[in-house]
């Protein structure tokens, strides 16, 4: 519509000049994806239409590529002509992102989309599921509603199984997907993933040896990795869980490849700290049964990514008067003979006690003991008195990268 502000009192419309304001009015009312049809008995029509664009204006339709996103305004509907401060854009993406992301509204330019602290988006932050809520501060479009998809730091979404002698599979979890962040940005998947031998980085298989599985962040798409290098511990110097020389491969577990060349199957926890991991060789130990006056070290056969042993021990004690204790690798303290006192011996973390007794008892000991040196992890025992029969089985292992799955 032109300028008619400069009409002066007593001056004239032309027919042109005074259609111009009633069908600006007009198109509000028919033109909205809430279209009215003209009539003379209503005279709300009006307020109905500039209802019409309060309610719907602010949405558009998505298409574009999964990083080019394109809002274009509904039918009926006009866009603003320009960008403008605090304008407000609600579309559903076509795709979701897989890095940092534009957007054009309605051709009016290309601007870059980020959450609303500044910073760029993280894969998946705009997703099919979900309306996408943006606002224009003048430079970008800042996505209001990005934290209920964005990166939740350690999050572990799906389910590990062995679904054959060869091959591990994760399999999508209670929400129909397979989440999980690696390196700061959030992977999703709805098909299962399977980790076998043709998914090593290096080498060939070998048997007896522990592979770890890895999710690499192969350009927003998870690849299954197995490696023998197992993820950076705790004192390592490098990031937690990861492999030691990739940072965008994270650690989702461990197992073990017997003599026989096969995967033996793994459990993970519920509460995602526990991974109980049986070794075919390295299950029943048969121990020491002398008494003695310093500790023994017990090798145990598990991954440099164990923290602690769960297992369980039994003997039967002898008449005399003693005890049967277990500490953590390289355990201190001297051990006299007749002893039954643990509280004079440093390190003991379990024991069993024989005393003032005429007659021979049996003992079980069950338990976790914490590993010091988990390049060459042991379990540390010894008796004060002679035992028969000694013997452990290791049931498996608290595993410091065991997955929240």
């Amino acid at each position: 519509m032109q300028d008619l502000n400069g009409k002066v009192t007593d001056g004239t419309l032309t027919a042109v000049e005074w259609n111009e304001v009633p069908s600006e009015m007009q198109n509000i009312i028919e033109a909205t994806t809430y279209a009215q049809t003209l009539s003379s008995g209503d005279l709300d029509q009006l307020g109905k239409g500039v209802s019409g664009y309060a309610a719907s204006a602010t949405f558009y339709t998505g298409s574009g590529t999964a990083n080019a996103h394109i809002a274009t305004k509904l039918a009926g509907l006009q866009a603003p002509p320009n960008y403008g401060n605090g304008m407000v854009v609600r579309f559903r993406p076509s795709n979701a992102n897989t890095a940092g992301a534009t957007i054009n509204v309605d051709s009016l330019g290309v601007k870059t989309i980020k959450k609303e602290d500044g910073t760029v988006l993280s894969a998946g932050d705009l997703g099919t599921d979900r309306d996408a809520w943006l606002r224009y501060d003048g430079t970008d479009f800042l996505l209001s509603n990005w934290a209920a998809s964005s990166i939740i730091l350690g999050e572990r979404v799906g389910h590990l199984v062995r679904t054959d002698a060869d091959t591990i599979t994760l399999h999508p979890g209670g929400r129909g997907i397979i989440a999980i962040d690696v390196d700061g940005v959030r992977l999703t998947r709805s098909a299962s993933l399977a980790f076998d031998f043709g998914d090593l980085d290096t080498g060939g298989e070998a048997s007896s040896t522990a592979y770890y599985l890895y999710i690499d962040n192969l350009a927003g798409v998870m690849d299954p990795v197995v490696s023998i290098d197992p993820p950076t511990p705790l004192d390592g110097g490098g990031k937690v869980g990861y492999h030691p020389t990739r940072t965008d491969e994270v650690c989702i577990g461990g197992v073990w490849n017997d003599v026989g060349s096969d995967f033996v199957e793994f459990i993970h926890m519920p509460d995602g700290t526990i991974m109980l991991l049986s070794h075919d060789g390295d299950h029943e130990h048969t121990l020491a049964t002398a008494a003695a006056t310093s500790w023994r070290n017990e090798t145990v056969n598990i991954p440099e990514t164990s923290m602690s042993v769960l297992f369980c021990a039994s003997a039967k004690t002898t008449t005399n008067d003693g005890m049967v204790v277990f500490g953590k690798d390289g355990a201190t303290g001297t051990l006299g003979t007749g002893d039954t006192d643990p509280k004079i011996i440093a390190d003991v973390m379990l024991f069993a006690i024989n005393s003032g007794a005429t007659d021979a008892k049996g003992y079980s000991v069950v338990g976790e003991i914490p590993i010091v040196d988990r390049t060459t992890p042991a379990i540390s025992y010894g008796m004060t008195d002679a035992v028969t029969v000694h013997s452990m089985i290791i049931n498996g292992y608290r595993d410091i990268f065991a997955p929240h799955f």
